[in-house]
């Protein structure tokens, strides 16, 4: 099954036809609990498409809007990327313990320090990899970037999701999102927080 998107956002005119609308969790009261959940940190930031190809690197916004030009180094960091993918991440400040400030991203002042976190592939090398299970899209994706300071693979926890959702809020996180089933396809991710 595709992507299934509860509200989907109204998709830029000017969107490129390679842009990928991107799944949108679902907001819920709790986190859910079991061993077949895998949770990882809702970072607070712009949601942003990475695209690499032969043309070079660019910067979607959830509706599709150009931003390449804002964020130099998640350019920079993703065009090191061999092959072509896209890759769905959080664009974000983040100071030297990972935790995101919203409110500074606002002014866009800062654009030059955003960082993003990746957390899923959608595409690699010309082939759409949305229906491979969710985990192994998460490898394809780890081995992908590497270790790279400005694109950060954005891990996840199996299981303990109110453990999790709890260490996030103690954090003053905004949340976290689960999916279900590791192994199988996000379909509907919640988010609590």
């Amino acid at each position: 099954m595709r992507w299934q998107n509860t509200r989907p956002r109204v998709r830029s005119r000017s969107a490129s036809a390679a842009f990928v609308d991107p799944a949108r969790p679902i907001r819920v009261d709790k986190a859910p609990e079991g061993k077949n959940w895998a949770h990882e940190i809702k970072h607070d930031g712009y949601r942003i498409q990475i695209h690499l190809g032969a043309s070079g690197v660019r910067l979607f916004t959830m509706s599709g809007y150009d931003w390449t030009e804002r964020y130099p180094l998640i350019v920079e960091a993703a065009s090191k990327i061999k092959g072509s993918a896209i890759i769905d991440a959080e664009a974000v400040i983040a100071d030297e313990n990972g935790l995101t400030n919203f409110e500074a991203i606002h002014g866009r002042n800062r654009d030059g320090e955003m960082q993003a976190f990746a957390f899923d592939l959608m595409m690699r090398n010309g082939e759409d990899v949305r229906d491979m299970p969710w985990l192994d899209r998460r490898q394809l994706l780890k081995q992908l970037l590497g270790r790279r300071k400005s694109l950060v693979y954005n891990r996840e926890i199996v299981g303990r999701g109110p453990e999790v959702y709890r260490a996030a809020c103690g954090m003053g996180l905004e949340g976290i999102v689960s999916k279900q089933g590791p192994r199988h396809i996000d379909r509907a991710a919640p988010r609590v927080g």
